[in-house]
C-alpha cells in the first residue's frame, strides 16, 4: 500500500557462507508482540471488545509499538536489522489518509508527520509514512528515508525503512476459551530493505522490495500457530517459500522462518516472524517480519537480503 533506542542488533554482515548465524536476534529484545501479562496488553490499550474497530485508535492517544527496520549507516558502511520499543500516535483520519499525520518515536527522536512527511535530523530526504496493511481491528504501518550513498555535505546519513503493528489485542482469556478450535487466516506481507554483498558487507542495492502471501493456522487446542509464506525477492525475481511453527503465548507468537526454499537458488534464512491476535475471539492477526536471507542463485552472484516487513491476515 506504499505510495511514492533501546535497540537490539539483529543482523550483521558476518554470516558464514554455508549457514545462518546463531546470534541473529539479540537477547534483550525480539519480535514478540504479545501481552505483558494476562491483564495487560503489549501496546497499553484495553483488550478488544465486540464494538472495537481499528479507527478507534485515532482517538486512543499514544500506543506502544515494536518497530523492526533495516538500517544502513553510510558513515560506517554497516547494514543491520534493528528492533526498538517506540510509541505511535494516530490523528483523526490517518487510517483513511495513508497514515499522513502520525507521530512516531524512533531511536530517541519524535517524528511528527504532516501530510505524510517528517524532517530528518541530519537534513537528508524527509521521512515518509504509509499504511502497509489494514484489517477490521488491526493494521501495520511504515516510515522510510533513503540517502542511497555517503554524502560529503551530510553527517550520519542512512537508509532505513521501519515497520510496526497497531490494533486492539485479543484478551488472553478469550484465547484460552478457544480451546478445541482451529482457525485459518490469510493475508499478504510486504517490506523493503537492503541487498548487500555477503563477502564484504557493501550495499548492492537499497530500497529493495519483497512481498507475497501467507496462510496461518491457529490450533488453540495445541496452542500453536503454523504459517506458510510464499513470496518473491524483487531484487532478482527469486521466488521463495518458508514455514514457521510457534507457540501461542497469551495472544502472541514468535517463530523462525526456517527452512526456506527458493526457485533456481539456494536460500539460507535466519529470519523471524512475530505476531499477535486482534479483535474478540482472535478475529484476525497482524505481525512483523525480520528478514535476513542469504540467496545463492544458480545463475548470478550470491547476495544477502536484510529487511523488515509486516502483514495483516483475516479469517
Amino acid at each position: 500500500m506504499r505510495t511514492s533506542p533501546f535497540i537490539a542488533i539483529l543482523a550483521t554482515t558476518t554470516l558464514s557462507a554455508c549457514s545462518a548465524s546463531s546470534g541473529f536476534f539479540g537477547s534483550s529484545n525480539d519480535l514478540f508482540i504479545g501481552p505483558r501479562s494476562a491483564t495487560e496488553s503489549a501496546n497499553g490499550l484495553p483488550f478488544a471488545v465486540p464494538a472495537s474497530v481499528v479507527q478507534d485508535l485515532e482517538a486512543a492517544g499514544a500506543i506502544d509499538v515494536k518497530v523492526v527496520r533495516a538500517l544502513t549507516d553510510w558513515e560506517s558502511g554497516a547494514t543491520r536489522l534493528l528492533i526498538s520499543e517506540e510509541t505511535l500516535t494516530l490523528s483523526a483520519g490517518d487510517l483513511a489518509n495513508n497514515l499522513d499525520d502520525i507521530t512516531l518515536t524512533l531511536d530517541g527522536e519524535t517524528l511528527a508527520f504532516v501530510a505524510g512527511v517528517a524532517p530528518t535530523s541530519n537534513g537528508q530526504s524527509d521521512w515518509e509514512s504509509y499504511l502497509n496493511s489494514l484489517g477490521a481491528v488491526s493494521g501495520s504501518g511504515t516510515i522510510y528515508s533513503y540517502n542511497y550513498a555517503p554524502s560529503a555535505i551530510l553527517s550520519d546519513e542512512f537508509d532505513s525503512e521501519a515497520f510496526f503493528v497497531f490494533g486492539y489485542e485479543t484478551d488472553p482469556a478469550e484465547i484460552v476459551a478457544l480451546f478445541g478450535q482451529i482457525l485459518n487466516y490469510n493475508g499478504n506481507f510486504e517490506g523493503y530493505g537492503q541487498v548487500i554483498d555477503p563477502a564484504n558487507g557493501n550495499v548492492l542495492s537499497s530500497e529493495e522490495y519483497f512481498s507475497g502471501t501467507l496462510a496461518l493456522t491457529a490450533d488453540f487446542t495445541g496452542g500453536t500457530v503454523t504459517g506458510d509464506l510464499d513470496g518473491t525477492f524483487d531484487y532478482d525475481g527469486t521466488v521463495f517459500a518458508s514455514t514457521f511453527n510457534a507457540p501461542i503465548e497469551g495472544n502472541g507468537y514468535l517463530g523462525d522462518l526456517d527452512p526456506m526454499t527458493c526457485t533456481d537458488a539456494v536460500c539460507v534464512s535466519n529470519s523471524k516472524v512475530g505476531g499477535a491476535f486482534f479483535g474478540t475471539d482472535a478475529l484476525e492477526t497482524s505481525g512483523v517480519l525480520g528478514m535476513d536471507v542469504r540467496v545463492d542463485p544458480n545463475a548470478g552472484s550470491e547476495y544477502q537480503f536484510i529487511s523488515g516487513g509486516s502483514y495483516t491476515a483475516e479469517q
